[in-house]
């Protein structure tokens, strides 16, 4: 087993050597995003924002896996507790040695060894999407295994700053970043956002030009949406690609961040504000941040835990953590918009 696993290391090291090689010599074009120059034969097009410079991690499909795995012999190091329809994890994360593979299953394989990631799709027609939807995911990843942990949240820029929105699932959180893009605030990132402190500041990294919304959303902001493509066959959830959408604005550079909000949606009662906002305690806003740390499980899985929970416990020191609570009712979203804003003027 031991020198089974051995080889599997080096066949992999050796393709990944040979691909930064193609990279280098056939100048593949260089995208950004997440502040990391991705070189890439993948055809992003201006779905991602054009880099300048060397390149900081190689990225290329395969139509065949780099390596043949007899998956039963190895064994995860995090497994998803979502399941698919036939009842298995949706995700697994495996190591060995140096590299890393992470596996949607049916979906897609992402090999990654340093600066190179190779991705073998299963579902070949769906390649194209898996790698839009997933490949952030992966990325995300990558910066936590540098010290750069990622928030599950959307960000606009306002007077130059960052400023997030934390949400669960079905709370706002994308509703609310399009009713900044609407008003004319850039989007700085959509779903993932990645913190990274510097010199004692804390800087929001910029995402790509693709905002996820549901068509109820861009119907009470009048934006037509019929032409978007859906974030998956059978989702209803359209993508906005902010390239060709021109009504809305993208930000490609970091920005400090102001102000973190965590959005939470509460019934329709007209006895209540439409919207409330407070400041929350350290403690609280520390623990939200662990919950919505992006990779958190894959996180606690590879020890990242304490380390993170040192980053968030200093990020809410200098960074203010506001809990905001509205009344449920996409009519209400200008209003709560100008809420938050009159907030930060505040």
């Amino acid at each position: 087993m031991i020198n089974a696993m051995t080889t599997l290391s080096s066949n992999l090291a050796q393709e990944f050597e040979s691909i930064r090689n193609q990279a280098l010599q056939n100048a593949w074009p260089v995208y950004q995003i997440f502040g990391l120059k991705v070189t890439s034969d993948f055809p992003f097009g201006n779905r991602l924002p054009q880099g300048q410079g060397g390149m900081e991690l190689v990225f290329t499909c395969r139509d065949t896996a780099p390596i043949l795995i007899n998956w039963d012999e190895i064994v995860p190091i995090y497994t998803s507790v979502y399941r698919t329809k036939n009842n298995k994890p949706v995700k697994y994360l495996y190591k060995q040695d140096d590299f890393f593979i992470i596996r949607y299953t049916d979906w897609v394989d992402f090999y990654i060894l340093g600066e190179v990631i190779i991705c073998h799709t299963l579902d070949k027609p769906l390649q194209d999407t898996h790698v839009i939807n997933l490949l952030p995911n992966v990325l995300s990843f990558g910066l936590e295994m540098q010290g750069i942990p990622c928030l599950h949240a959307g960000a606009v820029v306002i007077d130059d700053y960052a400023v997030a929105f934390l949400a669960h699932s079905g709370h706002g959180k994308s509703s609310m970043t399009a009713a900044f893009l609407e008003a004319g605030y850039p989007l700085l990132t959509d779903d993932k956002l990645p913190i990274e402190q510097k010199d004692g500041d804390f800087f929001a990294r910029p995402g790509y030009p693709l905002l996820r919304i549901y068509p109820a959303v861009a119907e009470s902001l009048n934006v037509e949406y019929q032409d978007w493509d859906t974030v998956m066959p059978g989702f209803t959830k359209r993508v906005a690609d902010l390239g060709r959408e021109k009504r809305w604005k993208f930000c490609d550079s970091q920005k400090p961040l102001s102000c973190i909000c965590i959005l939470e949606r509460l019934q329709a009662d007209e006895q209540k504000p439409i919207v409330t906002i407070s400041n929350m305690s350290p403690r609280d806003a520390v623990i939200e941040l662990m919950r919505f740390n992006f990779n958190a499980q894959i996180s606690s899985a590879l020890g990242f835990s304490p380390a993170r929970l040192d980053f968030f416990s200093r990020l809410v020191n200098a960074v203010p953590v506001k809990r905001v609570a509205y009344r449920t009712g996409l009519d209400n979203l200008p209003n709560i918009q100008r809420a938050i804003l009159q907030d930060l003027q505040a």
